[in-house]
């Protein structure tokens, strides 16, 4: 049985953000973006959160982001320091008219730098090479490309290829390559850091004697490009004539960070609507933590506890921390409810779950964090019955003791008197008298 003891509705200043900066007092929020073509998508990096969508789940080419999927296998599946000696596939499979990194057969690379080569300048021929490489054909690389989609949950996606040239059966849609891109951010340190770079230098190899230098088809992160945007951090263009303009890339301002996703862009606006999106999440969005893990939330009293916690309240803390990404008007809108047991009785032990926090958005349920007990609370028992409440204060110890010692000094003052009142009654001539 519970009891509703608590009911507020929260206001912004009781919030603090995750990250915070200075903003321009003068700052007007942004509407959503107009994007007139194809299809976007604008996800939280760090839970996921859609703040944007337009087509998200329509079926489109990928082109090239489909090295993101391609590049997690290979970091998953192999070594960075393994020797790759590409075979004729590489050359023959992807032509020469494609974007290549221009490998020949026989030659030697690692697989990071293979792995620079396919996410920077999208070297079709890289592709090829880390497929053999990884599985032994393209065939088998791609089941496992597949698998990996359905795992991570892009389930309205198929891959036949690791490069993205077209194929009609090579398709998916924003959502799915925007959870992909996630999954590969979030769980692969050298994917972030692959994607996140604007220049590579190739030093000469067994067949090459010059050095081959890359730079990242990202023009966001190139500070020389009118499309340079300053919180870029990755990630992969693409682009085929059937596929049109694709752009998925990351943003971070302030540790707040996001994730877009553009597919099918046949007005030769990627960047300005991909800058559109990130304008819009950072100016209307806001990462804000509600509670902290292990946070006082409220103090009950304890039936049946041992004398000397009777009087000492039990204290609730929160089991988990919780948080969110909210619009910024949206933040005022946000209420808690705390519901408590209604009857805690001892023994309690630290981490009992006595009653939950939740947090919604007029009547839309956003989490509920379980309070628990914060300390052990043992139960009243016979032995425990006759100990004192509290220990004595010194002064009053002290006064006991001279009070004792007052009365000893008494009663022995007493028992010395009596004892000369007797000698001088068996002395005296009446004792002598009577007793003849």
């Amino acid at each position: 049985m519970k009891k509703i003891i608590v009911f507020v509705l929260t206001l912004s200043f009781l919030f603090v953000p995750c990250w915070a900066h200075a903003q321009d007092e003068t700052q007007i929020q942004s509407s959503p973006p107009v994007i007139t073509d194809g299809a976007a998508i604008l996800l939280d990096m760090n839970h996921g959160n859609i703040l944007f969508q337009k087509n998200a789940h329509k079926r489109l080419y990928p082109a090239s982001t489909t090295k993101i999927l391609t590049a997690i296998i290979a970091l998953e599946r192999g070594n960075l320091s393994d020797k790759v000696t590409a075979t004729s596939s590489p050359v023959t499979q992807v032509g020469r008219d494609t974007s290549i990194i221009w490998l020949n057969e026989g030659e030697v690379l690692t697989l990071e730098q293979l792995l620079y080569g396919l996410m920077l300048p999208s070297g079709n021929d890289a592709a090829v090479a880390i497929a053999e490489h990884i599985s032994g054909s393209i065939d088998e690389f791609v089941k496992l490309m597949n698998d990996k989609a359905r795992e991570i949950g892009a389930l309205n996606s198929h891959f036949v290829n690791p490069h993205g040239l077209h194929n009609d059966n090579h398709y998916t849609t924003a959502y799915d390559m925007a959870i992909i891109a996630r999954y590969a951010m979030e769980n692969l340190p050298k994917f972030r850091e692959i994607v996140g770079t604007d220049f590579y230098s190739l030093p000469p190899t067994n067949k090459q004697k010059e050095e081959r230098k890359w730079y990242n088809s990202n023009k966001m992160l190139h500070k020389t490009s009118k499309h340079y945007y300053e919180y870029a951090t990755g990630i992969k263009t693409g682009y085929t004539s059937q596929a049109g303009n694709a752009l998925v890339s990351s943003a971070n301002k302030d540790g707040f960070e996001l994730l877009a996703v553009i597919l099918n862009d046949r007005q030769h606006t990627v960047y300005e609507n991909t800058k559109a999106l990130f304008d819009y999440g950072f100016n209307n969005f806001v990462e804000v933590k509600l509670i902290d893990s292990g946070q006082d939330i409220a103090e009950v009293k304890v039936e049946n506890a041992a004398i000397e916690e009777q009087d000492i309240p039990l204290v609730l803390v929160s089991s988990d921390e919780y948080i969110d990404v909210f619009a910024k008007d949206e933040i005022p809108l946000i209420s808690k409810e705390i519901t408590i047991d209604e009857e805690i009785t001892a023994p309690i032990t630290k981490g009992q779950t006595l009653g939950k926090i939740s947090y919604s958005i007029k009547g839309r349920e956003l989490a509920s964090i379980d309070l628990v007990a914060g300390r052990d609370v043992a139960q009243k028992t016979i032995s425990n019955l006759i100990k004192p409440k509290k220990e004595l204060p010194l002064w009053l110890k002290v006064l006991f003791i001279l009070l004792l010692l007052f009365l000893l000094i008494r009663i022995i003052g007493l028992v010395i008197r009596r004892k000369r009142r007797r000698r001088r009654f068996y002395s005296s001539g009446y004792y002598r008298h009577h007793r003849k």
